[in-house]
């Protein structure tokens, strides 16, 4: 009975060591370092000559994503551009959907808050060219998202 009993919780000690959730690495915050864009364009300081991408950060939670402009002046409250959507994430690939703001009276501001942030459309597809403890790469063919965890 002692064996069997000892055998129970070292197998769900074994068994507590994987990870809960499949995306465990990518679920965090992450600070927006540095947008590239294709044409040869780099923004680490002041993007689109108004915002700084210290001001800018991304938060993956499972299936959602929250981006957040501190320093977005279009919006009218105090704590910038925030808004939530969706993602669908595998291993190398990211998509972020927010499309359910499209039919919104304000999604032409919406969308040029996106764009800031290196989104340039409301569904937007990135691939996973790095992704470890500190660093988070994504890329498509406009522009390359520099990310330090948070």
């Amino acid at each position: 009975m002692r064996k069997l009993l000892l055998g129970t919780i070292v197998l769900l000690a074994l068994c507590s060591c994987n990870p809960v959730f499949p995306d465990y690495e990518l679920d965090n915050f992450w600070k927006l370092e540095q947008i590239d864009y294709k044409q040869g364009e780099t923004f680490s300081g002041v993007p689109c000559d108004f915002e700084r991408t210290d001001s800018i950060y991304f938060g993956f939670a499972r299936n959602l994503v929250q981006i957040q402009n501190l320093a977005d002046r279009f919006q009218q409250d105090s704590y910038g551009f925030s808004k939530y959507g969706k993602i669908v994430y595998t291993t190398d690939s990211l998509r972020i959907d927010y499309s359910v703001y499209k039919a919104d009276d304000g999604s032409a501001k919406l969308l040029q808050s996106l764009n800031k942030c290196g989104v340039e459309d409301y569904v937007t597809a990135f691939s996973v060219d790095r992704l470890d403890k500190k660093y988070l790469i994504l890329s498509n063919y406009k522009v390359i998202l520099n990310f330090r965890r948070w």
